[in-house]
């Protein structure tokens, strides 16, 4: 019985410590599973939100789309994605600009290439993604020279990491072309809508919302040319890519009947034109409040229309509005602000207030000079206008 007892108690320990063991590598292996199952739901649960964030950016639901790439790019750090976390912030940037929220959006631009620099993804197309939007952010507030360089560093990115005929790079050739078309240079503009136009049907196929822009960007330099049946042509099409992939209440299809509407008004059918206007601003309405910036083109156009008809009570109403709006939108010395002051001095020159004629007319002079070489056209016109004025004044 003894002898049975001492042989027995470190045969027991034995399978106790046996037991024990067995016990920890399970548990160890369900915490690492269980971890694992965890950083896979993550991850999912991360795009999920990301591609929802997409989804209702371009269903311009800005807010809602922001919320979502916000909660992502929580996800995205605490993986250390970078990559990712990164992109939510060129979203999160994308949609405040699409809100005219540009300072802020260039915050979370900084951030993202502040991101970059310690992650060391320089050469990376999100990297190149940021840069495109500053370039964007600098276009719109007239800091030429600065969109420039920010375009052409996406650019060479672009081409270097996906190659000639790839998407972004026709985003790149966009943004190029825009900023010949917002300097004048309308036949480099043209070119380089060109080239982002083929890659578009090329890539995307020739009913995506980006060709849609295309025949868009295409459209405004034929118009600016006078060719308005050809820019007529490139505008329904537009149009009808819009229509068919977003709907009807979606603000690229306000900005469609807006282009329509100055067609309609360049050729004195201003019953169309007006339909035209009116029914961008009651798509708007369903998106924005009505001090949004992309109201302005609605306004102008109404004003435009009114101007013709000689209405001037009305003309210089919607003129005056989209003056506030450019105000907030731009610094007082963007051309934009020039624009409207030239539309308003045109108002009170044919109502022979020349003296209020005069102080808008100058005001354009100032901005055109400053944002311009002494050479550029809109110069030459503002010169031109003062000259009509001291003309009428005798």
């Amino acid at each position: 019985m003894f002898t049975k007892s001492i042989l027995l108690k470190p045969f027991w320990g034995l399978i106790s410590s046996f037991l024990i063991i067995l016990i920890y590598h399970i548990l160890q292996h369900l915490y690492v599973e269980n971890n694992e199952h965890a950083a896979v739901h993550d991850t999912s649960s991360a795009q999920e939100l990301y591609s929802k964030g997409e989804f209702l950016l371009q269903k311009a639901k800005y807010d809602s789309s922001i919320f979502y790439f916000e909660k992502a790019s929580v996800i995205y750090e605490n993986d250390k994605n970078w990559l990712k976390y990164i992109n939510c912030f060129n979203h999160i940037a994308d949609n405040l600009i699409e809100k005219a929220v540009y300072d802020t959006a260039m915050e979370f631009l900084e951030k993202a290439l502040e991101v970059d620099l310690e992650v060391s993804t320089a050469t990376h197309p999100v990297i190149a993604q940021s840069y495109h939007q500053i370039g964007k952010i600098c276009l719109i507030k007239g800091e030429y020279d600065k969109a420039f360089d920010y375009y052409n560093k996406a650019l060479d990115i672009r081409l270097e990491t996906l190659g000639a005929s790839h998407p972004a790079v026709a985003s790149s050739y966009t943004g190029l072309g825009n900023y010949y078309y917002t300097t004048d240079d309308y036949q480099k503009a043209h070119e380089y809508y060109e080239k982002a136009l083929g890659i578009r049907c090329e890539t995307l196929g020739e009913y995506h919302p980006h060709v849609a822009g295309s025949y868009d960007d295409l459209g405004n330099i034929f118009y600016l040319k006078g060719n308005y049946d050809k820019a007529c042509e490139y505008y329904e099409k537009a149009l009808g890519i819009r229509r068919e992939t977003f709907g009807e209440y979606h603000p690229d299809v306000a900005g469609s009947y807006d282009d329509l509407g100055n067609i309609s008004c360049i050729k004195a059918n201003y019953d169309k034109a007006l339909e035209h206007y009116e029914k961008a601003i009651y798509i708007r309405l369903k998106t924005f409040d009505k001090n949004h910036f992309s109201f302005a083109s609605s306004y102008t156009g109404l004003g435009n229309v009114y101007y013709y008809q000689n209405n001037f009570k009305k003309a210089l109403a919607y003129y005056q509005k989209t003056l506030r709006i450019y105000l907030e939108r731009y610094s007082e010395n963007h051309p934009e602000v020039a624009n409207a002051c030239t539309n308003l001095g045109n108002v009170y020159y044919l109502k022979a207030d020349y003296e209020k004629a005069l102080e808008y007319y100058r005001q354009s002079l100032d901005i055109y000079t400053q944002a311009f070489s002494e050479k550029h056209p809109d110069v030459a016109f503002a010169y031109e206008h003062l000259g009509l004025v001291n003309h009428g004044k005798g």
